[in-house]
């Protein structure tokens, strides 16, 4: 009788629902209320891609509202509790959106184009995304060739300063020497060493490394 208690104990806690989330549902409706300011409020000059941050803005509201709905469910609230630590960032994000959207597109009280549109952002992103693309393709091209060779020497030089005493009696001292300084202070040897620029980026970023 009292394994039937239990087992219908648990079964009851089972389906218990979890606490509401309202920071989850203030953030939804802020980023809504967000998307009908930028839709609705027109703005104070000829601005691309408004629609599409609108869009966007109530796309990324309704998603919260439909998270912060699951978060209440008994087979979802576990899976998704450590969302709720980003309640108060959600929230604070859409209203700082909102501010900056005000400030800029709608009453012009900063000046363009020391202070862009949150739509003028989007803007670039949309137009130039292959040019992006394409410079982010050949910054990664530079930096993983200089981290690997600066991590790879490193590490080596680390477990050769460890295993022995006579690498570690010379090594320690350079390594002392060079740490403190800037890759930035190593700019007019790496450039009178190397011959191509290619070869002083990719040492500068190693010794950085």
């Amino acid at each position: 009788m009292s394994a039937t208690t239990l087992t219908v104990g648990a079964a009851g806690a089972q389906e218990t629902p979890a606490p509401a989330w309202p920071l989850g549902w203030a953030a939804g409706l802020a980023w809504i209320g967000t998307a009908a300011l930028i839709i609705l409020w027109p703005d104070a000059d000829d601005l691309g891609r408004t629609r599409e941050l609108a869009v966007l803005s109530a796309a990324l509201g309704g998603g919260i509202l439909l998270l912060a709905t699951a978060t209440a469910l008994p087979g979802l609230a576990g899976r998704l509790a450590p969302l709720r630590a980003a309640g108060p960032w959600l929230l604070v994000l859409a209203l700082a959106l909102a501010g900056w959207e005000l400030v800029t597109a709608k009453l012009d009280w900063l000046p363009r184009p020391f202070f862009a549109a949150p739509q003028s952002i989007l803007e670039v992103f949309t137009d130039d995304w292959s040019r992006l693309g394409e410079s982010v393709l050949r910054s990664l091209l530079l930096v993983v060739p200089g981290y690997a060779l600066g991590a790879g020497i490193g590490f080596l030089f680390g477990v050769a300063m460890g295993w022995s005493r006579l690498v570690g009696y010379w090594a320690h001292p350079v390594v002392r020497l060079i740490g403190p300084l800037p890759a930035t202070a190593w700019l007019p040897i790496a450039f009178f060493a190397f011959t191509s620029s290619r070869g002083a980026s990719t040492f500068l970023i190693a010794l950085a490394s």
